[in-house]
């Protein structure tokens, strides 16, 4: 048995703990979106280190590391995405942006509403942030993600790359902010 699926997601932890470092000491970022976020960091984490102990062979985590998963997807990873654009974008945006999440939270639009949201609220907070190249890469590494089911390697492997790019993905937006609190400071 090979461990990548393990270390995918110990590294997510580790990108999630970096995130939230940085996340809490933005100046940039409203207290009330700072605190929800936090916590959506903390339920992503959570799940991954479930999901570590699962590639790891635990067995007995499976069903609570799928229903986290899912959480963590259809619901934290909505409400950072989302938010995050929101934080980067006009107020008339604002309102459509918050009309679309309620929409996919409620699941009208299923699995693909939700990616769907998650897309177009980092191609906006990537669109409209000062700090570009952090922000695309963030994009890009998101983006590539669902590329990692069709590799014709095994699943351990493909596992430990997804959540390798999902912690690329939260250390580039954590850079891009950490670069904005620095523009911001001077």
């Amino acid at each position: 048995m090979t461990y990548y699926g393990t270390f995918g997601e110990l590294i997510l932890v580790c990108s999630l703990i970096y995130i939230s470092y940085i996340w809490h000491k933005s100046v940039t970022i409203p207290p009330l979106f700072k605190r929800i976020t936090l916590v959506c960091f903390a339920l992503i984490a959570i799940t991954a280190l479930l999901g570590s102990a699962r590639f790891a062979g635990v067995n007995s985590v499976i069903p609570t590391h799928d229903t986290l998963s899912w959480i963590s997807k259809h619901i934290a990873m909505l409400l950072y995405a989302a938010g995050l654009a929101y934080t980067v974008i006009n107020y008339k945006a604002k309102i459509v942006l918050a009309v679309i999440v309620l929409i996919a939270m409620s699941q009208l639009l299923g699995t693909l509403g939700v990616d769907l949201v998650l897309f177009v609220s980092l191609l906006f907070y990537a669109f409209f942030t000062q700090v570009k190249p952090p922000s695309i890469l963030a994009l890009i590494a998101l983006l590539l993600v669902p590329t990692t089911a069709i590799l014709p390697v095994s699943y351990d492997f493909k596992m430990g790359l997804f959540h390798l790019l999902l912690a690329l993905h939260f250390f580039f937006i954590a850079l891009s902010i950490k670069i904005q609190k620095n523009q911001h400071l001077d």
